[in-house]
């Protein structure tokens, strides 16, 4: 009588078996013209010995009429645009107001968090992650000295060039980091945009000597610091446990 596999490799056996079950029904489709409307494997193959669950694994859903991927992206990037614009004209408003909604307009790190954001989720490679938080930060940049010229007669001054070739170099930074990140999500990339959020109040108080009113700004703002770190290294972790598994 044979001995009996361990768990773990019956369990190795199980999943390899599904796997190479679905792509044979996913080919077998493909070869009879039959297409589904639901989502399907690009890529997922079995290897001898092992079995492989491919991080680069391509989900498409068909669509009529055109490409299957560029449309989506499309959406994405003019939503990407379109929201950097509301969010310069927000950022202005509170700026021209008084008490809270001024510091919470100064807080910059916020800034920070748009073109990564954008980067990891509206692009797809880092070129175009770097010409897109290029091109939001400008936008809502655009957006707020727009605001505030019409509403305040505002003019620039020395600082607000400072400002803006910060954002020059920020906005295509970030961007970077944002798509670099969705690669591989290692929280070390994330680790900026934490000590951005963690260390801007800690900034304000050494150059002001002491926070400005209301302090629940720089705690909510240390507060989304922490809890970005949090989902940083949450995906870091979900990401290694999706790595091959080998024997």
């Amino acid at each position: 009588m044979g001995a009996q596999l361990p768990p773990v490799d019956k369990l190795r056996q199980g999943v390899a078996a599904f796997v190479e079950l679905y792509n044979r029904e996913w080919l077998i489709e493909r070869l009879n013209h039959r297409p589904s409307g639901g989502l399907r494997p690009v890529a997922c193959q079995p290897a001898a010995g092992r079995v492989i669950v491919s991080r680069s694994v391509q989900w498409t859903r068909p669509v009529q009429g055109g490409n299957m991927t560029e449309r989506p992206y499309r959406w994405r990037l003019l939503l990407a645009v379109v929201g950097a614009f509301i969010f310069g004209c927000m950022d202005a408003r509170l700026y021209l107001g008084r008490g809270a909604g001024f510091w919470v307009s100064n807080v910059s790190s916020v800034w920070l968090l748009l073109p990564f954001v954008a980067g990891a989720a509206a692009t797809r490679t880092r070129r175009g992650a770097i010409g897109l938080g290029t091109t939001l930060t400008m936008s809502a940049f655009a957006a707020f000295y727009g605001w505030t010229v019409v509403h305040h007669a505002h003019q620039f001054t020395s600082r607000d060039v400072l400002f803006l070739l910060g954002g020059a170099v920020s906005g295509p930074l970030f961007g970077l980091l944002g798509r670099v990140w969705a690669t591989h999500r290692s929280w070390v990339l994330g680790l900026p945009l934490v000590v951005a959020f963690v260390g801007e109040p800690y900034a304000w108080y050494r150059h002001v000597g002491r926070l400005p009113n209301p302090h629940v700004i720089w705690t909510v703002e240390v507060a989304v610091g922490i809890g970005l770190a949090g989902a940083f290294i949450v995906a870091n972790r979900a990401n290694r446990l999706r790595r091959p598994i080998r024997p």
